[in-house]
């Protein structure tokens, strides 16, 4: 998988949606954030639960979802466990594999 593919994402509460990678990267190669609010212990504290977790891989993904208030872009952060698989960030597994993105209807 990697920044760009087409993607099926599905979890069992949830169902299924078509969307993309926007990006994919494993914990030690997460930038620092430098900001005000984002001080250093929480970069810190971040890196202790994925490797509590034993994340290997981060992936930002996005789809979009037609639902009230109306159509909008979701984006949100998979982690992948090593013999667990693709989950969220409450841990609820999911599911995702490549995808054929359908052409836009006339």
């Amino acid at each position: 998988m990697k920044a760009g593919d087409c993607v099926r994402i599905s979890n069992p509460a949830r169902g299924a949606v078509i969307g993309s990678v926007l990006d994919i990267t494993t914990p030690a190669a997460l930038p620092a954030i430098p900001s005000a609010r984002w001080t250093e212990w929480r970069t810190a504290a971040v890196r202790r639960i994925l490797e509590q977790w034993h994340v290997d891989e981060l992936a930002m993904l996005s789809y979009r979802w037609g639902g009230p208030p109306g159509p909008r872009e979701v984006c949100f952060v998979a982690l992948h466990i090593p013999g667990r698989g693709w989950h969220d960030l409450k841990r609820q597994p999911l599911t995702i594999e490549p995808a054929v993105r359908e052409a836009a209807q006339p």
